[in-house]
């Protein structure tokens, strides 16, 4: 009978972890096809780069550590498409951590609870999409590192599982800096505990990865690059930009608040009943301080490293209150529980309106014609470059990678284009400016192509170059493209 069970409970955990890959896919499918705008958009370009054998942070500017770029540039590389490649890495990224998170639950929850809960886990890892609807955002590949260092922590019987838990912290922090502080309660977990030894394969670990990071980027010369850019401009881009609360998010995250009041109450039966539940419950608090630390914009893909904790402590606080109230009869537990569920989905549903109304209209994000200019886009798309070599130079843009993706041209190199590094004040910033205006006289691009609202301003020197070489073709609403005048 008991052989029995257990070959019954991996037939439905089997079945529960495919399904709850489906509700990942599904969250996503109508977005298959959306155009890769914001920071996603420079990411997946620095991606293509490095397929194209650039090094990030050396040849390629970028603020954001490299697990992202090199694990978008292997999907795009899979699919031979930036925008598809994006899309199915953050999505596999979520189904991974949700088989974390299906499989801790299931070490104290049969298999339709701990169904429930992680269903609840990819709610909460979706928060991104009701907002930006667009994949890309480096949240994602820090949270399933995480939780996957979490779970060897906790479960791992082996000195090789904390070993490799070291490499998942590291692998962290190389995905979302501040993440990192995330993980710190399972060095004080392992030496309260007194794992001396476990602690030791963990360091192993962690010093050995990055010690491979550090000698691969230096190997390259680009280690000096990827320390400033990635670890050390984030300091001036906040100096530069201060935090502010920004309300007008909040709406879109209401539904996240829901189970804060029921983990409160539950934590001291909790406690008592699981001593696992005080490392996660570390483990929230600490994610909830690295997300305090990003600041007060209130990003709804920030949330995403609180989906983990936020849902193993769900599910361990309902099995204490399960046992905590047990005099309470089963259909009343059962009401109690239908209420929680029932207040979820309509602060949710609300929540989420903004997905609901663009799934309806997909077109109005997923189709180029929907592009700000779909006009400059064809004009550059047409346009006769000579040979293989579809250089251009974006000036005064916002964010050029979009346009650079959807028109397949590359921009001039070293530090290809990323306007905060030429317009936020840093030691770097005339060193970088330089080296970009030369770069640019170097390697002639072909077309220039000017935003008119100017995000960013383009330095004297350039401008006259431009003057003196480019003549306008065409000009199509806030923007103009000149083509050089030797053409």
């Amino acid at each position: 009978m008991i052989a029995t069970n257990n070959f019954t409970n991996k037939v439905f955990d089997r079945l529960f972890v495919a399904l709850l890959a489906i509700q990942v896919f599904a969250w996503r499918l109508p977005f298959i096809g959306t155009i890769l705008t914001s920071d996603p958009a420079i990411r997946a370009y620095v991606s293509r780069e490095i397929l194209e054998g650039s090094m990030p942070y050396r040849d390629v500017l970028n603020n954001k550590p490299p697990v992202i770029l090199y694990a978008g540039a292997l999907f795009s590389g899979l699919v031979n498409d930036p925008s598809l490649g994006y899309w199915l890495m953050e999505a596999a990224f979520v189904a991974v951590a949700a088989t974390v998170v299906f499989l801790a639950i299931r070490k104290n929850a049969d298999p339709l609870d701990a169904f429930v809960f992680t269903s609840l886990f990819v709610l909460f890892s979706n928060v991104s999409i009701f907002y930006y609807f667009t994949p890309g955002f480096i949240e994602y590949q820090a949270a399933t590192f995480t939780a996957l260092a979490y779970f060897l922590t906790l479960y791992g019987r082996r000195r090789s599982a904390h070993f490799v838990a070291g490499i998942l912290v590291v692998l962290t922090l190389m995905s979302h800096q501040i993440s990192v502080i995330a993980c710190a309660p399972i060095w004080f977990w392992l030496a309260f505990h007194h794992r001396w030894r476990d602690l030791l394969y963990h360091f192993l670990g962690l010093l050995l990865s990055i010690g491979l990071v550090l000698a691969w980027f230096y190997r390259n010369a680009a280690l000096d690059d990827l320390i400033y850019e990635a670890f050390s401009f984030g300091y001036f881009y906040f100096k530069a930009h201060p935090t502010e609360l920004a309300e007008f998010r909040l709406p879109y995250l209401y539904y996240l608040l829901v189970p804060v009041p029921f983990l409160l109450v539950s934590i001291p039966w909790v406690i008592r009943r699981n001593k696992e539940y005080l490392l996660i419950l570390l483990w929230l608090l600490s994610a909830a301080a690295a997300l305090l630390l990003t600041g007060l914009r209130l990003y709804a893909h920030y949330f995403v490293i609180l989906a983990a904790p936020m849902t193993l402590a769900l599910a361990n606080a309902w099995a204490a209150t399960n046992d905590r109230f047990s005099w309470i009869r089963g259909g009343q537990r059962f009401a109690l529980a239908a209420a929680f569920f029932c207040f979820l989905a309509v602060t949710t549903a609300y929540s989420s309106r903004e997905y609901f109304n663009r799934t309806n209209n997909r077109n109005s994000i997923a189709n180029i014609e929907k592009f700000e200019n779909p006009v400059l886009i064809e004009y550059i798309n047409d346009f006769p470059f000579a040979g293989k070599q579809r250089l251009v130079l974006y000036v005064g843009f916002g964010n050029p990678a979009v346009v650079a993706l959807l028109t397949n041209t590359r921009m001039p190199k070293p530090y290809a284009y990323f306007g905060d590094f030429y317009d936020i004040p840093h030691p770097r910033q005339s060193d970088m400016t330089q080296r970009w205006i030369e770069e640019v006289k170097t390697n002639v691009p072909t077309l220039v192509v000017e935003d008119k609202r100017y995000f960013y301003s383009v330095p004297e020197t350039l401008s006259d170059w431009i003057k003196e070489n480019y003549e306008l073709v065409n000009e199509s609403g806030e923007f103009r493209v000149f083509a050089h005048r030797n053409r």
